[in-house]
C-alpha cells in the first residue's frame, strides 16, 4: 500500500500501487518520499472529504527490531507494516571503543584528565539513568511513530506492554479462568519458559542432545504440584522422562548414589543443583532487559500522545501469528 497526502500535505489514507501508477500517468500525483512510499495527490483536498478513515498503530518492541503495523480502526483490517532496525548494539560497541582509546591515550600521555562530573554532586535525570544504547532504541522508535502520525490519520495505538504477564499465569482468576486456562495459557507459559531459559534444558544443559523441550513441573502434579510458573522449568524430553514423578532433590540424591556416573549424569548433577538453588543454566537475558526498559518508555510515550492505548502481552502476539500483533 502507498501512503497518500492531499495537495496541502495532509493525510488522506492509503491507495494501492496500481492506483498510484494511474495517478502518475495522468500527472495527478507526485512522489513525496520513496521509503515509506508517499505520494501527493495534486487535485485532492482533505478538508473537502468527510469521514476520512482513522487508523490504529500497533507496536511490537524488540531489542534489535521493532515491528510496526497500521490497521483500520473500524474494520481492524491490516493495511501497512514495517520494521524498524535499531543501532543499539552498534552504539554500545562505539562507546566501548571510545572508552578504550581514551584509556590508552591517558596511559601514553601519563596525565590523568579531570573527570567531567563529580559523583557526589552530579544529579541524574531520567535520561542519564538509561544507557545510550537503549536511548538510541527508544528515540528511533519514537521518531518513526511521530513521522507516521504526520503522514497517516492515526488516532489510537496498541503496544506489547509486557513480554509475559507472569501474574496472570500464576493467578488465572485475575482476568478469568476461561482465558488463562484455554489455548492461550499453554502458549504463553511455554513461550515464557523458552525465553527465560534461552531454549536450554535446565537439568542437563543440552548434554542429552534431545531437541524436544517440554514444560516440566519441578514438583509433579501427581504429588500435589501446581501449574504455577514458580513450579515450572524447561526440560528436554529425555530428562523429563528420566525424572518421572520425583522432585529435583530426590532425583539429585539418586544420581549421587550411583557408583559410576556418565557425562550426562555429571551434567544433570550440576543442572539439578542450579534448579534447587533457583539459578538458571545457560543463556543470557541482556536483550530481554533492553526490551523491558524500552517497552515501559514507549508505553509512557504512547499514553501521552494518544487518548486510546491498548496494552497486551507477548503471548497473544505469538498466538495470533505474523502481522496480527494484538487481539483487536
Amino acid at each position: 500500500m502507498v501512503i497518500a497526502l492531499d495537495k496541502h500535505k495532509k493525510p488522506l489514507g492509503f491507495i494501492t500501487e496500481r492506483r498510484a501508477r494511474k495517478f502518475f500517468e495522468r500527472h495527478d500525483a507526485v512522489m513525496y518520499r520513496q521509503f515509506p512510499m508517499i505520494v501527493i495527490l495534486k487535485k485532492v483536498d482533505a478538508s473537502t472529504i468527510p469521514n476520512l478513515p482513522q487508523y490504529r498503530i500497533k507496536v511490537d518492541p524488540g531489542s534489535q527490531v521493532d515491528g510496526i503495523a497500521i490497521v483500520n480502526d473500524e474494520t481492524h483490517e491490516f493495511v501497512y507494516g514495517m520494521q524498524i532496525k535499531h543501532r543499539g548494539y552498534q552504539v554500545k560497541q562505539n562507546l566501548a571503543t571510545r572508552c578504550t582509546n581514551r584509556r590508552n591515550r591517558r596511559n601514553r600521555e601519563t596525565l590523568y584528565r579531570r573527570r567531567k562530573f563529580d559523583a557526589g554532586t552530579f544529579k541524574q535525570d531520567n535520561n542519564h539513568k538509561i544507557a545510550p544504547s537503549i536511548l538510541s532504541v527508544i528515540g528511533n522508535t519514537e521518531h518513526w511513530i511521530n513521522l507516521l502520525c504526520k503522514w497517516i490519520n492515526i488516532t489510537s495505538a496498541s503496544i506489547e506492554a509486557v513480554r509475559f504477564d507472569t501474574q496472570l499465569m500464576d493467578n488465572p482468576n485475575i482476568s478469568g479462568e476461561e482465558y488463562q486456562h484455554g489455548t492461550l495459557h499453554g502458549t504463553e507459559v511455554r513461550e515464557y519458559l523458552l525465553d527465560k531459559f534461552q531454549h536450554t534444558c535446565q537439568y542437563c544443559g543440552g548434554e542429552s542432545g534431545d531437541p524436544i523441550l517440554e514444560w516440566e513441573h519441578m514438583v509433579p502434579k501427581s504429588r500435589g504440584g501446581s501449574d504455577k510458573v514458580s513450579n515450572a522449568t524447561l526440560s528436554c524430553h529425555t530428562c523429563n522422562q528420566a525424572k518421572g514423578n520425583k522432585t529435583p532433590a530426590e532425583w539429585l540424591e539418586k544420581i549421587q548414589s550411583k557408583s559410576h556416573k556418565t557425562k550426562l549424569d555429571k551434567a544433570r548433577l550440576e543442572g539439578l543443583d542450579n534448579v534447587i538453588k533457583q539459578q538458571r543454566t545457560g543463556g543470557s537475558n541482556r536483550y530481554c532487559v533492553w526490551v523491558n526498559i524500552t517497552r515501559k518508555k514507549l508505553e509512557t510515550f504512547l499514553f501521552e500522545k494518544f487518548k486510546s492505548v491498548e496494552c497486551s502481552s507477548g503471548g497473544r502476539t505469538k498466538y495470533n501469528g505474523p502481522f496480527t500483533f494484538f487481539v483487536g
